[in-house]
């Protein structure tokens, strides 16, 4: 192959074998979300250091989800317009009203102004959701690291993500600095999505290495326990850091061990669209924790916590599907007839009213 690579205007459509990744990915997440607040346990891990050995075992096997979800992103492009974006934004928008109106339907719950603000400012740090606001960063900025990418050769595009892995890992994970402290910031996003873009220029390669899945999957296997007994033994808090070395390394080898096979599958597709309402139920403000508050109540032996998890991605997944289905179509409809001109005078009158609720 020449060192001039095709670009994100050229990657095929996306195949079940990544969206049977991205429902694995979704469902780590909540997996996280479940071992880390469930019966007090983020206090135990990271404050007391007295959590039960099981639980920095789990979190370890699922702490790659977010790296997972972005690193699909930069494998499959993302492809911005207007419309789409418009789409995502009011996606957000009703999900957080629906949680608030049912939060509401539950006895002792009264209805004010602050409870609709971390819904419609969603990339705000008041948001609900912090995956949902870096997102929208990384897509509105997607177009422009795209063209990076269709105008660079491999090996530039390559340096370009090593620069990222050095000051994200040397000078944010390992000297705590700001830059990237803990891989919750938005350069996080951008290095995932570049390894995404570089594991997919690196396939054609990877397929043709005899066992290579099986390395990969072995990757992913040594970072596990690494990251496991690093935490459990109190290096530090950036352990589970999101631009951690073990987890980062660990994501990579999950990813190519699924981007190695090809199937297709349409429940699977049908699936995996609803991930992102998996997150925006089960990460609500309000809902959200009506989830956690059951597991926690019922919660008798780490083995449960698979189960919990496993539940509340049911429960989520055919919540979404089932929203999904009766809106999805008007939002896109809404998102196809939104011009820019309407988009920026929305956009300028939602930002004069934070500034005269917050002055």
């Amino acid at each position: 192959m020449t060192d001039k690579h095709v670009g994100v205007k050229g990657t095929p459509a996306r195949e079940s074998n990544i969206e049977l990744l991205r429902i694995v990915a979704m469902l780590m997440i909540v997996t996280h979300h479940v071992v880390i607040n469930v019966s007090n346990t983020y206090y135990e891990m990271y404050v007391q250091r007295a959590c039960e050995p099981a639980f920095y075992l789990y979190n370890a096997l699922v702490i790659h989800g977010v790296n997972l979800f972005v690193m699909i992103s930069g494998y499959c492009g993302i492809r911005a317009t207007l419309s789409k974006g418009v789409s995502l934004y009011l996606k957000c928008v009703m999900y957080g009203m629906l949680g608030v109106a049912v939060w509401l339907l539950l006895p002792g719950h009264t209805f004010a102004w602050g409870l609709t603000e971390p819904y419609v400012y969603v990339i705000s740090s008041n948001s609900a959701w912090w995956f949902i606001r870096y997102y929208m960063f990384l897509f509105v900025l997607s177009p422009f690291i795209n063209k990076v990418f269709d105008c660079c050769t491999r090996r530039e595009v390559y340096v370009l993500t090593l620069i990222l892995a050095v000051v994200s890992v040397y000078f944010g994970w390992m000297h705590n600095d700001v830059v990237n402290m803990n891989g919750y910031t938005f350069i996080n996003f951008v290095w995932m999505y570049c390894i995404g873009h570089c594991i997919r220029l690196s396939m054609p390669e990877i397929r043709k290495v005899r066992f290579s899945r099986w390395y990969a999957l072995a990757l992913w296997a040594v970072c596990v326990p690494l990251t496991a007994w690093g935490e459990y033994h109190h290096w530090s808090l950036a352990v589970f850091g999101y631009n951690s070395p073990f987890i980062v390394l660990g994501t990579m080898g999950l990813f190519v061990f699924f981007a190695s096979f090809e199937f297709r599958s349409r429940r699977v597709n049908t699936i995996a669209a609803s991930t992102l309402g998996v997150y925006l139920v089960h990460g609500h403000f309000q809902i959200g924790p009506c989830f956690i508050n059951y597991a926690s109540s019922h919660y008798s032996a780490a083995w449960q916590i698979p189960l919990f998890a496993l539940g509340i991605f049911v429960i989520c997944s055919v919540l979404s599907m089932g929203i999904d289905a009766l809106t999805s179509k008007g939002l896109r409809h809404i998102g196809d007839r939104t011009t820019t001109k309407t988009a920026i005078i929305v956009s300028a009158v939602l930002a004069v009213v934070w500034v005269v609720v917050h002055a």
